[in-house]
C-alpha cells in the first residue's frame, strides 16, 4: 500500500494553506544560507499574512520595558469590551533567532480577544547578536519589571491598570524561554505566574525522536536541520560562568532544555502539540514528566496541523479551536471576579 503523501496527511484546511504558501513563497532563498538581517526581513514578512487584527475588539498601545543596555519594545494589547482583570507576558517564537512583537501580533490580539485578558509582548534579545541566555534573562527582567510596581511603570500610562492573575505564556522557542523562565523565578524563589499557556514548544535537544524522524525532513515545514541551526545560534555565545563549566554551550542544560529540568512546583501548564511538527515529541516528553512531578497541566495534540499553525487563526479551525481550548483552560483555573 502507498503511504499518505505529506498534504494527505494534513487536515483539509491545512493542506490547502500549506500549498499557497509553498506558491507564495518559492521565491525565498534558504534561510541558512543568506545574512541574517534579510533572513530576518523575510521571516517577517511571511509572518504579516497573519496579522489581521480585529481593532473593534482590541486596542494596540506601546511602550518599553527598561533594560540595562537598550530599551525592550512591547507592545500591549487590550480588550475593548468585557475584559477582565489578568496581564499575560507573550513570548513569541522563531527559533531564539527570528520574530519579534510585530511577527506574532495576529496571535496576541487573538489571545486577548478569547481570554479578555491584558497581553503584552516583548521583543526580547535574539541570537546570533544575544544568544543564550540573553532573550530568557530579557523575559525575567521584564516579568519583574512588569510585576514590580516600580516608578518607572507608574510613568508609563497604558501601564496603570496593570493587575493579575499573571499569565505566561508563548510558541515554539517562545514557550521554551516561558517555561525555562518558570524554573528560573521558581529557583530564585520569586512569584511565578498563577498559570501558563505554552504552544507546540521546543523543550529539549534531542533529534533521535519519532516526531524527527516523521516529520524533521521538511516536508512539513520546519525541519530537523533547521532546528539544529537554530540551537547552534542560540548557543552561540559563551555560558556566563566559567567555559570549563560542564553546561558551557551545553544543548542538555535545563535552561536550553527545560523538559530535562526538575519540574517540581510549578503552576497550572495548558500545552499542546502538532501533529505533523518535528518537535511533536518534546511536548510528549514534557507531558510525562509534568505528570511525574505532579504538576497540573492539559494537555492536547492537534492532529492533521504542522508547525506554527496557531497563526493562522482567521483561515484555519484547527488553529481557533487550539485558541478557544486555551481560554477555556484560563476560565478553568483563573475564572472571572
Amino acid at each position: 500500500m502507498t503511504p499518505p503523501t505529506p498534504l494527505q496527511q494534513m487536515s483539509p484546511g491545512m493542506a490547502a494553506i500549506f500549498t499557497r504558501l509553498q506558491q507564495e513563497d518559492a521565491h525565498l532563498p534558504n534561510p541558512m544560507e543568506v545574512p541574517w538581517e534579510q533572513a530576518q526581513i523575510n521571516f517577517h514578512h511571511t509572518s504579516s499574512r497573519w496579522n489581521r487584527v480585529d481593532f473593534g475588539v482590541v486596542q494596540i498601545d506601546y511602550f518599553s520595558v527598561p533594560c540595562p543596555t537598550r530599551q525592550m519594545p512591547a507592545v500591549r494589547l487590550v480588550r475593548r469590551v468585557d475584559a477582565r482583570r489578568g496581564t499575560l507576558l507573550y513570548l513569541h517564537g522563531g527559533g531564539w533567532v527570528f520574530g519579534s512583537i510585530q511577527t506574532h501580533l495576529g496571535t496576541m490580539a487573538r489571545l486577548a480577544e478569547l481570554t479578555g485578558l491584558t497581553v503584552i509582548g516583548i521583543d526580547y534579545g535574539m541570537a546570533p547578536q544575544a544568544p543564550f541566555p540573553g532573550g530568557l534573562n530579557d523575559a525575567t527582567r521584564a516579568w519583574a519589571w512588569l510585576r514590580g510596581n516600580s516608578a518607572d511603570l507608574k510613568t508609563v500610562p497604558v501601564l496603570a491598570d496593570l493587575t493579575g492573575p499573571w499569565l505566561v505564556s508563548g510558541d515554539s522557542a517562545g514557550a521554551n524561554i516561558a517555561l525555562a523562565m518558570m524554573l528560573d523565578l521558581r529557583d530564585a524563589g520569586e512569584p511565578l505566574p498563577d498559570a501558563a499557556l505554552l504552544f507546540y514548544g521546543v523543550y529539549s535537544a534531542d533529534h533521535t525522536t519519532d516526531s524527527h524522524q516523521q516529520c524533521g525532513g521538511g516536508q512539513f515545514g520546519l525541519s530537523t536541520e533547521k532546528m539544529a541551526w537554530y540551537r547552534s545560534l542560540y548557543l552561540s555565545g559563551p555560558h556566563p560562568n566559567h567555559p570549563n563549566h560542564p553546561n558551557h554551550q551545553n544543548p542538555n542544560n535545563p535552561r536550553v532544555s527545560p523538559a530535562l529540568a526538575n519540574l517540581t512546583g510549578l503552576p497550572p501548564i495548558y500545552m499542546n502539540a502538532a501533529g505533523l511538527d518535528c518537535l511533536r515529541d518534546d511536548s510528549i516528553l514534557l507531558d510525562q514528566r509534568l505528570t511525574d512531578a505532579g504538576v497540573t497541566h492539559e494537555f492536547k495534540q492537534v492532529d492533521g496541523v504542522n508547525h506554527g499553525f496557531m497563526q493562522m487563526s482567521n483561515e484555519l479551525p484547527e488553529a481557533m479551536a487550539a485558541f478557544g481550548d486555551a481560554a477555556a483552560f484560563v476560565e478553568t483555573w483563573l475564572p472571572r471576579a
